[in-house]
């Protein structure tokens, strides 16, 4: 929707930093809002102003575009192109605004709010997250939340026990994101290597299960989890899964996933 509605407004010889402001605050439809959203960084020159104005539509009442507005954040604040006061002033108004957000009724906002509250808010945003990634209805939100979390940048039991506990989620988007966030977390200088060991022996414990997910997806992150926290120990079992598993996304996990463990002397 994006590159259509560039493409309509380069063909009615509009310009973009006068014309994407304006339906972006308009009373269009939410697709077009959206799309208008999306477009605004190649539109405009990314200040203060602007960065607040988006802060602003986080809380719009169509999904669409508070959606958007969200995503747009989470990009901005990957790469901020503000420093000192400019950016503690967005970041603050973002947390505020974000922090309201994370109980809109619609899932698409909520799953959107959650990996940018564990990223502005931190440590004050883990209830928040784990009570969403242990009881939204939504599996996007879950596994979402399951993002957040790592964004936190707690590096403990807090975050640790709540995504070893749903990786048993009855979504499969959900066990594979928390999955992949495990394998993340354990890559993390300032993880203790206790905390390390325990994430280790907890998906051991559990790898003849997760080994027999039904979803590929599931299994293919396993395989990575694993091969990463567990290294050689894992080496057998991903080598059977690489000669076994049937599907391909999977096997392609078992190989990343024996690569990780540091063993070089099987194909």
């Amino acid at each position: 929707r994006a590159d259509a509605l560039r493409m309509v407004l380069a063909y009615e010889g509009k310009e973009l930093r006068t014309e994407i402001p304006r339906i972006m605050h308009g009373d269009g439809d939410g697709h077009l809002r959206s799309a208008a959203v999306a477009i605004l960084p190649t539109a405009v020159t990314m200040n203060e102003a602007r960065a607040l104005e988006i802060v602003t539509l986080v809380n719009d009442p169509e999904r669409l575009v508070s959606a958007a507005s969200h995503r747009l954040l989470g990009e901005f604040f990957k790469k901020p192109p503000l420093s000192g006061i400019e950016l503690r002033k967005v970041s603050e108004a973002a947390a505020s605004a974000i922090t309201e957000t994370a109980g809109r009724k619609e899932p698409e906002v909520r799953e959107a709010a959650m990996p940018l509250l564990g990223h502005l808010k931190r440590q004050k945003a883990l209830a928040v997250l784990v009570r969403a990634l242990q009881s939204d209805p939504d599996p996007r939100v879950r596994a979402s939340s399951a993002r957040g979390l790592l964004h936190t940048r707690v590096l403990d039991g807090r975050v640790l026990a709540p995504l070893l506990k749903a990786v048993k989620d009855k979504s499969p988007e959900v066990r594979s994101s928390c999955l992949k966030m495990l394998a993340s977390l354990s890559k993390k200088d300032g993880l203790p290597p206790q905390s390390r060991s325990h994430i280790a022996d907890q998906l051991a414990s559990q790898s003849d299960a997760i080994f027999d997910d039904p979803v590929a997806a599931v299994r293919a992150a396993a395989y990575v989890a694993l091969g990463e926290l567990l290294k050689l120990r894992s080496s057998t079992a991903l080598i059977h899964a690489i000669e076994t598993d049937k599907n391909r996304q999977a096997r392609m996990g078992a190989v990343m996933g024996l690569f990780l463990t540091g063993r070089r002397d099987s194909p």
